[in-house]
């Protein structure tokens, strides 16, 4: 029975490992569409707020590579402690540049955009009469000082 446990927690820690490795790729892959959008767009605007989501999908696959690739068994306890608290700081600055970038991004939309009025009543309406033009007697809208028909101008 003890074996049969033992081949259990076996199949399921391999298949644990698997979904880690899985987990990191797509990871890396998101990353690697980001970046392809990013940065051609940083290089046409000039807009910093691209620049921060390509340093933050840059310090992702960072600590992508380093977690595929760093042995754990291998390390001392101080070393193996240096490394997670390196990239439990990798992770924290990840979600830092990735708010300053969509904080920038959203800032920049908003910045064309004009403020609701709350009442259309509040803002004055100028009305503009027609008048007839005294030489030839065509009737015109009130923005125009001078006859489009015989070029005679408003009288005041």
């Amino acid at each position: 029975m003890a074996q049969l446990f033992s081949l259990g927690h076996i199949r399921f820690m391999t298949w644990l490992e698997f979904l880690h490795k899985l987990s990191l790729m797509i990871g890396l892959g998101v990353d690697a569409v980001i970046l392809y959008y990013v940065v051609p767009a940083f290089r046409r605007t000039r807009n910093i707020a691209f620049l921060f989501i390509a340093i933050a999908c840059v310090v992702s696959v960072i600590g992508t590579v380093s977690d595929c690739t760093v042995d754990y068994r291998g390390l001392s306890e101080s070393d193996y402690i240096l490394f997670k608290t390196l990239r439990y700081f990798g992770y924290c600055l990840d979600f830092i540049f990735w708010a300053i970038g969509v904080v920038l991004l959203v800032r920049t939309a908003l910045a064309g955009l004009q403020p609701i009025k709350k009442d259309d009543a509040e803002v004055p309406k100028v009305v503009v009469s027609h008048w007839k033009c005294s030489k030839c007697g065509e009737e015109l809208e009130g923005q125009f000082t001078s006859c489009w028909k015989c070029g005679a101008t408003k009288e005041t």
